[in-house]
């Protein structure tokens, strides 16, 4: 169990890690994505191979579904067959007026 929540942990931080920022160019955001699918996609296959029950849940890495991180381009097939599914979080604001 000790094990599971660390490899956890390292990926909710490596989720985080390959969030789009304005001061990183496509070619960095492009590269840094193919390694994170890399990476995922190595754990999953070593993880499985040590237990078939392992399941793999990247959180709010949804673009690294896609090809090139792009839906026009299609899916990208390996990663999606290492995951069970993408965690996503949800932010919700609510404006409440004052009641005086």
């Amino acid at each position: 169990m000790k094990g599971f929540k660390i490899l956890f942990y390292i990926l909710i931080i490596l989720s985080l890690s390959t969030s789009s920022c304005s001061d990183i160019d496509k070619e960095e955001q492009a590269l840094a994505a193919d390694r994170m699918k890399d990476f995922v996609i190595k754990i999953s296959q070593y993880a499985k191979q040590q237990n078939p029950n392992f399941i793999i849940i990247p959180q709010n890495g949804e673009e690294l579904c896609f090809k090139n991180e792009n839906q026009k381009k299609g899916l990208e097939i390996s990663y999606l067959n290492s995951i069970e599914f993408n965690a996503l979080t949800i932010r919700i604001f609510i404006k409440f007026k004052s009641l005086t």
